[in-house]
């Protein structure tokens, strides 16, 4: 049985929920107010949030910005409910990661409606991947169609290897994603005692390599074939363009890397959040000119998209919350430094 989480602070509007969705089979909890809403979510981990947006306290952008930066709850889909019905407002929850935005009063088969097909994209989103060359590409086929992802190459690129081949060593920077087709490859480090540590042994349908990518860092350990094998090979620029341009797929794919463990998937997302705050306080710091009144001390978010190569989706949320933490002032689809010193130091956090 779904559960799903109701955030409302209006009482009777509240309850009509609880029961409309209670008399559909649908678990129900429920919070009056926003910061119970953040707990309740953590704790629960609901298949579906349904959220309110004008409430005391926190309002419900607030909600989805917090909810969205905790691994945990980061992929759970996200609807809100609210009395205002305007452009700009809804354009605001969009691109801040809603997956849906319901105008009160709605029929209740709307209501309904928007909450099976999130709740069916969900499921699909989460199927087993079936670790074969097919399904591989076959989910770069489907991602390939979605908005931001339409530069990914209609097939990977394969190579063998011979048995001993170094595949990459030590100290090499990180330009790949590697997916095992056939064969078995090793992940090995060096001791500081000169002693040779197999960390790794991996077997066909395994992903390796990603975590110097994600970080934009050099490989810490060498990895090679221990047989003849054949290895398919993703671009670093289409790894990132996966991870970061579309929330559907860069989801799926985490729980593919991930292998559907949970704790290695929310430490994914984790890993994914801080390095790409890095990266936009980064090109903050370097792109802004200075704080002050004057138009030509902001910066637009489309050209900080540009900079940053991010999605407007994933940018978005990164400047709430810096926005939030009061390190930055983010309006109107612009930005403007508030501290510096501070957005700095924040880099190392």
């Amino acid at each position: 049985m779904p559960k799903i989480l109701v955030i409302e602070d209006h009482q009777e509007v509240r309850e009509n929920l609880e029961e409309l969705l209670e008399l559909c089979d649908y678990e129900v909890v429920s919070a009056a107010d926003g910061e119970a809403g953040i707990a309740l979510a953590t704790q629960e981990r609901p298949d579906l949030i349904l959220c309110d947006i004008m409430m005391p306290g926190i309002d419900g952008y607030e909600v989805l910005s917090r909810l969205s930066h905790q691994p945990e709850t980061a992929i759970i889909p996200f609807i809100f409910l609210t009395a205002r019905a305007e452009k700009v407002d809804i354009r605001r929850g969009m691109q801040m990661g809603a997956d849906d935005y319901l105008t009160k009063p709605f029929e209740e088969e709307e209501l309904l409606k928007a909450i099976r097909v999130r709740l069916d994209k969900n499921r699909q989103m989460q199927e087993q991947f079936q670790r074969t060359l097919q399904s591989w590409e076959a989910f770069l086929s489907d991602a390939r169609q979605a908005e931001g992802l339409d530069s990914l190459p209609t097939e990977c690129s394969r190579q063998i290897f011979q048995k001993g081949e170094v595949i990459y060593k030590a100290g090499e920077q990180a330009r790949h994603l590697y997916f095992l087709v056939n064969g078995q490859v090793e992940t090995a480090k060096q001791m500081e005692n000169g002693d040779r540590q197999v960390v790794h042994l991996h077997s066909p349908g395994c992903f390796f390599g990603y975590l110097p990518l994600i970080q934009g860092t050099t490989y810490q350990e060498q990895t090679k074939a221990l047989e003849k094998t054949e290895i398919a090979i993703l671009s670093r620029e289409d790894f990132l363009c996966l991870l970061l341009n579309n929330r559907t797929f860069s989801m799926k794919f985490i729980r593919m890397l991930a292998n559907q463990v949970r704790e290695a998937e929310e430490q994914l997302l984790k890993l994914v959040f801080q390095t790409t705050r890095r990266k936009v306080i980064s090109t903050l710091l370097t792109a802004q000119p200075g704080a002050g009144e004057g138009s030509e001390d902001h910066i637009s978010l489309q050209e900080l998209r540009q900079q940053t190569n991010l999605a407007f989706l994933n940018l978005n949320l990164i400047l709430h919350r810096l926005d939030h933490e009061k390190l930055i002032h983010f309006q109107n689809d612009f930005v403007q430094l508030i501290d510096p010193a501070r957005l700095a130091a924040a880099l190392s956090l």
